[in-house]
């Protein structure tokens, strides 16, 4: 086996897989990416840890089709180092090696036995479904903020995706003291939602995966769910999840009831940039941080304020609200891990007392998304 292949175009490969490859695993050839030369000029790079499988390729200058199988982490950092415009990587004679050619960089690495590999979870031809990239990150990006890390309740770790019949995607994720729940309508669908019609649960690291490997300028994610997997489709990369196996709480039981009238809008750039002061370490005590917001209506007024024994904060933002005097505690962490994913300036934030559940909405859904937010007070 023999290729040339550009030397950004490698690296953006190995990059890839390179944090699927496990270090930690017992099989030693889980730590290895396959990689596959193919008469067609297209190499494939694969690697699997058994709970996420990414497939990427890319067109090079393939001399000898054939496959090898090599440590991904060592691969990276060699290629990495080089400044060579290009990498000519081949197979030696008896198969127990790779070598790699980048100008003054020369190495060869140990290869593992190909026939090794575990079999990939694959992309159909013909996916069931396919959603405008944009459309889906964002969506991604407000859920997973949310997801427990609580391996106790493994049902929390992961986002429950579900699409009905109509084309709505939905993604919800909490964590028992916040939620997020995101809508988002796909035009024009016309596919079965099959196992998404009744909701799987896509763990955290999977999510973070995909985010960190999709790419933005790809115009449309295909989804496919196969067995105990979802497969994630986009560009030339395909990622595979293994699903979580339990049953996700029914969360509509912890959404409370809007009440317009307690519902204030607030400058969401104000809020957050506010609640990052609050969130701040300030001394050396090891006080648990809270951000205290009061709904003022004499004064159209949120005021934003943190107490410790070292520091005393509070700051002034202008509200629309004509609701009762409302004052609740939170964990400042809520407010600065969520705004930042919302668009626009302004919010709403609905607080009914210092214990109830308190809602946060965008003012006006980007492209007809539905995005709610969920937050407990702590206790003054």
């Amino acid at each position: 086996m023999e290729f040339v292949l550009d030397t950004p175009a490698l690296l953006r490969e190995l990059f890839k897989v390179k944090a699927v490859a496990s270090g930690k695993s017992t099989l030693p050839i889980l730590q290895h990416t396959l990689i596959e030369a193919l008469e067609d000029g297209t190499v494939t790079f694969a690697a699997t840890d058994n709970e996420l499988t990414l497939i990427s390729s890319a067109t090079a200058n393939v001399v000898t089709p054939g496959r090898i199988a090599v440590r991904a982490s060592d691969f990276f950092d060699m290629v990495k180092s080089a400044s060579a415009p290009t990498v000519r990587i081949s197979k030696s004679s008896d198969g127990g090696w790779v070598n790699l050619d980048a100008g003054a960089i020369k190495a060869r690495f140990a290869s593992a036995d190909p026939l090794e590999y575990p079999a990939l979870v694959r992309m159909p031809e013909k996916p069931s479904i396919v959603i405008p990239t944009a459309q889906f990150t964002r969506v991604m990006d407000r859920a997973i903020i949310s997801v427990s890390t609580d391996d106790g309740r493994p049902n929390l770790t992961g986002a429950l995706t579900k699409l009905s019949g109509d084309g709505t995607f939905t993604m919800v994720a909490t964590d028992g003291h916040r939620l997020s729940h995101v809508s988002t309508k796909i035009a024009n669908f016309e596919g079965d939602p099959g196992a998404l019609a009744t909701g799987v649960i896509i763990p955290k690291r999977g999510l973070a995966e995909l985010r960190r490997t999709i790419d933005s300028t790809e115009p449309e994610l295909s989804i496919e769910v196969s067995g105990s997997n979802v497969i994630f489709g986009y560009g030339a990369t395909q990622l595979s999840i293994r699903l979580i196996d339990a049953s996700f709480p029914d969360f509509n039981r912890v959404i409370p009831a809007e009440k317009p009238e307690r519902r204030a809008e607030v400058s969401r750039t104000e809020l957050l940039q506010y609640a990052r002061i609050a969130n701040m370490k300030v001394g050396s005590g090891n006080e648990k941080k809270m951000v205290r917001l009061e709904l003022d209506p004499q004064n159209n007024a949120l005021i934003i304020s943190s107490n410790t024994k070292d520091c005393e904060f509070s700051a002034t933002v202008d509200a629309v609200y004509s609701g009762k005097s409302v004052k609740a505690g939170y964990n400042p962490s809520y407010f600065t891990e969520l705004l930042p994913v919302l668009p626009g300036d302004k919010l709403f934030v609905e607080m009914i007392d210092a214990l109830s559940p308190t809602i946060i909405r965008e003012t006006e859904g980007e492209d007809g998304d539905d995005s709610l937010f969920i937050v407990m007070p702590m206790r003054l």
